[in-house]
C-alpha cells in the first residue's frame, strides 16, 4: 500500500500533469521488484505462464524433424519454456511423441549425465557407460512406447557440452 499525506495531495492537485506526479510519488516511495507480475526465482507455474505461445508451436513443429535449441540470456525463461512444452506434449493424449526432461545444470561428466537418465526416466544404465552408448537409452524408451516418438527436453546442457567437447571428444554425445 501506498500513504499519501495531506501535502502529497495538495501536490497532486496543484500539479500541471497530476498523473506524471502520481507517477514519480509511486517510483519514489515503492519498490518496483516487490510488485513486478515477472516470476524470476523457479520455472513459471502453468497459471502464469503467458506470452511464448508462438514459441512453443515454432519449436514443437520443428520436433517433428529435427532438433531445436533454446539460446537466451540469463532468467528470459528458458527453462520454464522447456517445462512447459514438457506439459503441452503430455496433456496432449493425441501427440505421437513422448517427452523426456532432465536438468543437466549440475551435470558435469557423462556419469553424472547416466545416472540423472537412471533416476528421471527410469533406465537402468551404467553410469560408466561411454557416451555414444546414449543409442541404449533412446532404444530402450523406444521399446517401452513402441509407439510414440522420444523427445529429449536437456535443460542447462552448458557443462555437459564443455565436456563433450574437451579433451580432443569431438561432442560424441551430442552427436549420438
Amino acid at each position: 500500500p501506498l500513504v499519501l499525506s495531506e501535502a502529497d495531495i495538495k501536490h497532486l492537485i496543484s500539479a500541471p500533469k497530476p498523473a506524471t506526479a502520481l507517477r514519480d510519488i509511486v517510483i519514489e516511495r515503492i519498490q518496483l521488484t516487490a510488485v513486478s507480475p515477472f516470476y524470476t526465482r523457479a520455472p513459471v507455474p502453468d497459471h502464469m505462464f503467458f506470452g511464448r505461445e508462438y514459441e512453443i508451436a515454432d519449436v514443437r513443429s520443428k520436433l517433428n524433424t529435427g532438433r531445436v535449441v533454446l539460446i537466451g540470456g540469463r532468467r528470459i525463461g528458458k527453462t520454464s519454456t522447456l517445462q512447459k512444452i514438457m506439459r503441452t506434449i503430455q496433456q496432449n493424449e493425441d501427440s505421437r511423441m513422448i517427452p523426456y526432461y532432465l536438468d543437466c545444470s549440475n551435470v558435469l561428466q557423462y556419469r553424472h549425465f547416466f545416472r540423472r537418465i537412471q533416476r528421471d526416466w527410469g533406465v537402468t544404465v551404467n553410469p560408466e557407460t561411454d557416451p555414444i552408448e546414449f543409442d541404449e537409452v533412446v532404444g530402450f524408451l523406444r521399446r517401452k512406447h513402441p509407439d510414440r516418438m522420444p523427445v529429449f527436453l536437456l535443460d542447462e546442457v552448458d557443462r555437459l557440452l564443455k565436456t563433450d567437447q574437451a579433451e580432443g571428444y569431438d561432442e560424441p554425445l551430442f552427436r549420438t
